[in-house]
This record gives structure tokens, C-alpha cells and sequence, in this order.
């Protein structure tokens, strides 16, 4: 009805500094594993396997690249290719 109260809000898809305690990694659809959204860089998976990796070295890569993790997100910077969240694994 025209008189209830309605009630609107909106979330901002970076609504704080949360990169501290950020435990998240993303895994596409074509095995590429981004330690942040916000970054371009991704270690591919997918081709050190098909190239026959060994477990070992596959766990010593995914454990650099999340050592490597930014302090900070990079979602503001101006040299930035957007992509979409179906295409990054989100």
C-alpha cells in the first residue's frame, strides 16, 4: 500500500578496507587462480598441470602466489581492465 514504510538500501561493492583479513583466493572457469579481484595477474593452473607438473611444484606456486598477495586493493586505480565477475570465477 502507498502508506507502508519502505525501506531502500544499497551495497557498495567496496564499501571498506577489508584487504587485512582477506582469506580469499578466485578459480576460473579456465583454471587460472587470482589471489585478488583487483589485481590483473593470475597463475594458470590449469597449463602447469597440463604441462605435468608435479604436486610439489603445484603447491610450492599456489603457496607463492598467495604470499604474494597485495596489502592493498587496486580497484580505484585508472589502469585497470574491467572484467566481468562470470569471467574471474565470481
Amino acid at each position: 500500500a502507498a502508506d507502508d514504510p519502505i525501506a531502500l538500501g544499497f551495497i557498495h561493492a567496496v564499501s571498506d578496507h577489508f584487504c587485512e583479513q582477506c582469506n580469499r583466493v578466485r578459480l576460473s572457469p579456465t583454471g587460472r587462480l587470482r589471489e585478488c579481484l583487483s589485481t590483473e595477474g593470475a597463475l594458470s593452473l590449469r597449463d602447469m598441470m597440463r604441462a605435468g607438473c608435479t604436486d610439489q611444484s603445484l603447491e610450492e606456486a599456489i603457496r607463492e602466489a598467495l604470499l604474494g598477495k597485495v596489502q592493498g586493493h587496486q580497484f580505484w586505480a585508472g589502469n585497470r581492465t574491467r572484467q566481468s565477475m562470470v569471467s574471474i570465477g565470481g
